[in-house]
């Protein structure tokens, strides 16, 4: 009989992280359930179809569903990407009373300060959670979700959600955290998680650009828009600040704008945007439509080619800046709107631009000034291992590793 490892995830970003994971763990049984039944089902379910995984669909589930997944599963191991989600909770407590071992890999860069929020006493947070339950309670009615899914996504919120308990990720009641790298580590460390309990992995997204190419993207990139290859391309990432409602329509306007404007005064640049997977492209291509000097502007092009194709890379606080150190690319945050998200970045080696009029010259800067670049380089090499460890593409084979130790012990 095969051993088995039962994954719960709920976002197309989780399965970057799992997909080379499981690939190689390719002598096991894989149970893939997506607990994504309303928002992103079909994204999710095309991503897990073009890789061939099998996998179930269960939007949220009782405690009773969730024993008898266990039961028919019969998993060595239950991994999830987050721990304080109410559905991946059920799955990790069912399976811990079951003596079955829990993983948490971390799914995305955190920041080595939380956010104030977590800063805040459980009082505050409770009183601040009322104050707008009844704002998110009436957009949430309003939303364009049948009526079905608003009540049982009300029914299971009521019985399992955090009714303003503060939860903060990596304090839940996993057995072992596989983490990107040592500034999460010690960040959970400084918060009283057991040491223990904490494995230092890197991260599997990192591993593709192991023996990347920056020439082939670059070719391949210029192939499909026909952009001459002796242009620098400069990659804008962006991010749903708007569909969160922490940005207006108008500031979005205004950033890309400004943007737009910074890549127009460089002679022998190429700007793309590529858009965060919740934005509509229509809403971007309104907005340049008028503009002397258009980019391109792209959504599902893979990121990773992009990203060896360009230049430069500009963002406010997506970590896929942190990809774009990885590859050794020069990193430029803006930051228009005294945004808090952008810290993370502080002591990366990237260049902020704070205002429009600063934007052009730290553009400047950061393509060629060569000085800037090497000291840049630096600093974000030394970044990119605190926050994803050894770039040596087998993050996702030591995580495999330890899903079989593990797995073992429990056999043991």
């Amino acid at each position: 009989m095969k051993t088995k490892a039962l994954i719960i995830l709920g976002s197309t970003s989780q399965i970057e992280i799992f997909e080379p994971i499981i690939r190689d763990l390719s002598n096991w049984g894989i149970t893939v359930i997506n607990i994504d039944r309303w928002d992103r089902r079909i994204e999710i379910e095309k991503a897990l179809n073009d890789l061939a995984f099998p996998y179930e669909t269960i939007g949220n589930p009782s405690k009773g569903g969730v024993r008898r997944i266990l039961q028919k599963e019969q998993p060595s191991i239950v991994i999830v990407g987050n721990d304080i989600h109410p559905v991946n909770k059920l799955f990790v407590k069912a399976a811990n009373s079951k003596g079955t071992p829990t993983l948490l890999v971390q799914d995305g860069i955190m920041s080595m300060s939380r956010n104030k929020e977590s800063e805040t006493s459980g009082f505050r947070h409770y009183f601040k959670y009322l104050l707008t339950l009844s704002f998110r309670l009436i957009r949430f009615l309003g939303s364009q979700r049948s009526w079905q899914s608003k009540v049982e996504i009300l029914r299971f919120e009521l019985r399992y959600g955090s009714r303003g308990k503060r939860e903060t990720y990596g304090h839940g009641e996993c057995l072992k955290i596989a983490v990107f790298g040592d500034a999460t580590k010690e960040m959970f460390l400084s918060e009283g998680i057991n040491p223990e309990r904490i494995v230092v992995t890197g991260s599997p997204k990192f591993d593709r650009f192991f023996n990347f190419k920056d020439s082939e993207c670059k070719q391949r990139i210029s192939e499909r828009w026909r952009i001459p290859t002796e242009k620098d391309i400069v990659l804008l990432i962006t991010q749903g600040w708007v569909e969160a409602k922490a940005w207006t329509v108008e500031q979005r306007g205004k950033f890309i704008s400004a943007i737009v404007k910074a890549t127009a005064a460089l002679p022998g640049t190429e700007l793309i945007i590529k858009l965060h997977p919740v934005e509509k492209e229509e809403d971007y291509h309104k907005l340049v439509r008028d503009l002397a000097h258009p980019p391109i502007i792209c959504k599902y092009v893979t990121l990773h080619e992009l990203l060896g194709a360009s230049s430069l890379v500009i963002t406010v606080a997506s970590t896929a800046g942190l990809e774009a150190m990885a590859l050794k690319k020069p990193v430029v945050i803006v930051n228009l709107f005294n945004d808090t998200a952008p810290t993370l970045f502080e002591d990366s080696g990237a260049i902020y631009a704070t205002r429009e009029e600063e934007l052009l010259s730290a553009m400047k800067s950061a393509l060629y000034e060569l000085e800037t670049r090497n000291e840049m380089a630096k600093s974000m090499e030394k970044f990119v291992y605190e926050q994803a460890y050894l770039q040596d593409g087998q993050a996702a084979r030591r995580i495999a590793n330890l899903i079989r130790n593990m797995a073992a012990d429990k056999n043991r």
